[in-house]
């Protein structure tokens, strides 16, 4: 297997790995512990981080890594401290997808 091929397989799997080579750049600890806690069973996370940590990047990667998953089945509810923000997040996901 090649070093490409290993990545795209743990990118597969792991929503973190994911989003490094989604974005092509190398998450903190603390961002990898944020996709440990969303990627629980039956998780319900609510992401309180102080400004410019990279919460939207990583949530952001992490919608795109979910829907990827299970595209028809997958849902994400997109929450943000205003409508306009949430909506540029969604926009985000949806150019992504597009």
């Amino acid at each position: 297997m090649t070093a490409t091929a290993a990545i795209v397989a743990a990118a597969r799997i792991s929503s973190s790995i994911f989003v490094d080579g989604f974005f092509g750049y190398e998450s903190a600890d603390f961002q990898r512990a944020w996709h440990e806690a969303w990627n629980a069973p039956a998780a319900q996370v609510v992401q309180w981080s102080p400004i410019e940590h990279g919460k939207t990047q990583q949530i952001t990667g992490f919608a795109l890594h979910y829907l990827g998953r299970d595209p028809a089945n997958a849902r994400v509810l997109w929450i943000g401290s205003t409508v306009d923000e949430s909506k540029k997040s969604a926009g985000i996901v949806k150019r992504a997808i597009e």
